[in-house]
């Protein structure tokens, strides 16, 4: 079995929708090498472009048999975002049916352009038209017919379940609501990959992840019960049909309330579900060449990494590198299981391997976070910071889902950076100035460097420094 997981970075729009069915058809056709090669061409009605894509047809029985294949799907492009704004805006009072608008209309607008032909007419073979008997079968697949109204439908039902939620929630601050909203871009982009993966002739089956994941209540950034997830994916998964299409990011509480795993944490899922269940392996499909030593929109002569150990990979990521979530790796090591990064434009390069007997990294890695905020907490009577103080405020933070990116002691401070979270830390204020003096600033940078050789260390020349530590050749620096 093997997973493929499709980002919002990468699965933004109609076109990029088209090009993951492409992958999927290759990964298909490998599998059955007997299939019968048909040249689909798609047009797209409101765009001003047309795409060749060759796609294999084999019989259900035959691909029954081949290796199972699980596709985790993100939200479109910003989708996220957008809902995350919709339901800020909900929670101040503000009226935000022009942001839902806008939500609608981008998903009505990807389905149009996604509006296949449902006539064989024109449909062209390698080697001509399509024979009678294909033809005839082809046009017996369920969904030729009526595939816009079926997704339409989706889409205006989930377009007039947000509004209820949020109507019943407004001027709420719940993030039991807040995951609720947020899961209908994972739903929705799901649901459309589904239809047209049939639509294609690639048979395969829809599940909602939310009936197999379960978490505790810990909405925002919930934490996975392996073992009932286990159970439920053992017991109660069909693999009748070999291509499984489901969301990332999502779980659900053993009361069956909608729950987020933290942010970008469809890479996440996807690891879960590889590990659960013995996946050959993970591929996620990124807008990136596979791992670099540094962004290549910072740092120009960025280099690709062939391979990366699976230790090495958990640093990377917890210091802050967006290709993958930081709780991608762990589940992935226990059971060996090798993770790919690979090129969703250039799929058929050979990205970067993340396994366990990788070499070691000698050339520096550089991880730049933006959005930092910078606290720092005095007692008001400027006696020390003990541990029981300490503990006190990092159990605020805790409760406020404030991750910590760097967090230093002084005698009579305690200096914290986490990512920007205005209304957390609006709470976290609150909460603490009775007894501390508290001071912050926003808009910073973290930028750590591992492997960072001394004579180096003019990077931070001429920049202003908030705090600096170093640890081994291991340095981070949070700065304007």
């Amino acid at each position: 079995m093997k997973i493929f997981k499709f980002g919002g970075s990468v699965i933004k729009d109609s076109i990029s929708l088209t090009s993951a069915i492409k992958i999927v058809s290759k990964e298909v056709n490998q599998q059955d090498p007997t299939s019968i090669s048909n040249l689909y061409y798609i047009k797209q009605k409101n765009a001003k472009y047309a795409q060749n894509i060759t796609l294999e047809k084999s019989s259900s029985e035959k691909r029954n048999k081949q290796n199972h294949l699980i596709i985790v799907i993100s939200a479109l492009g910003k989708t996220t975002s957008l809902l995350e704004k919709i339901y800020n805006l909900n929670c101040q009072n503000i009226n935000y049916l022009d942001l839902l608008n806008e939500f609608y209309s981008f998903h009505k607008d990807c389905l149009k352009e996604l509006n296949l032909e449902t006539s064989i007419n024109g449909f062209i073979t390698d080697t001509g038209f399509i024979h009678n008997h294909e033809k005839q079968a082809f046009e017996t697949l369920e969904v030729t017919e009526g595939l816009y109204e079926k997704c339409l439908k989706i889409l205006d039902t989930s377009f007039e379940e947000i509004k209820i939620i949020l109507n019943k929630n407004k001027g709420i601050n719940n993030l039991s609501v807040y995951d609720k909203i947020i899961s209908f871009g994972e739903y929705l982009s799901s649901k459309f990959f589904y239809y047209y993966l049939l639509q294609f002739g690639i048979n395969s089956k829809w599940i909602d992840i939310t009936n197999f994941i379960k978490t505790d209540n810990s909405f925002g950034n919930a934490n996975i019960d392996y073992k009932v997830t286990e159970q439920n994916l053992l017991n109660s998964l069909s693999w009748k049909n070999g291509i499984i299409v489901t969301q990332g990011f999502l779980g659900s509480t053993t009361d069956n309330k909608i729950t987020t795993l933290g942010k970008e944490g469809s890479d996440y899922s996807a690891s879960v579900l590889a590990s659960l269940l013995n996946a050959s392996l993970i591929i996620l499909w990124k807008d990136v060449d596979g791992i670099m030593n540094a962004d290549p929109k910072i740092l120009s002569n960025a280099i690709k990494l062939e391979e990366v150990s699976y230790k090495e990979m958990a640093e990377i990521s917890y210091y802050g590198a967006k290709v993958i979530h930081p709780k991608t790796i762990q589940s992935l090591y226990e059971k060996n299981i090798p993770l790919y990064i690979k090129s969703f434009a250039k799929p058929d390069n050979k990205g970067t391997k993340i396994h366990l007997d990788a070499l070691a990294i000698n050339l520096p890695i550089y991880i730049l976070k933006k959005n930092q905020c910078l606290i720092t907490l005095y007692l008001k009577n400027y006696t020390f910071i003990d541990q029981a103080k300490i503990n006190y405020i990092l159990n605020f933070l805790n409760s406020y889902n404030l991750n910590i990116n760097i967090i230093e002691q002084s005698a009579l401070s305690l200096s914290i950076c986490i990512d920007e979270n205005n209304l957390c830390l609006s709470k976290l204020i609150v909460s603490l100035k009775d007894q501390f003096i508290i001071k912050y600033n926003n808009n910073l940078k973290l930028l750590t460097i591992k492997n960072i050789d001394l004579d180096k260390s003019k990077i931070i020349e001429n920049k202003k420094i908030f705090l600096e530590q170093r640890s081994g050749k291991t340095l981070q620096i949070v700065f304007i």
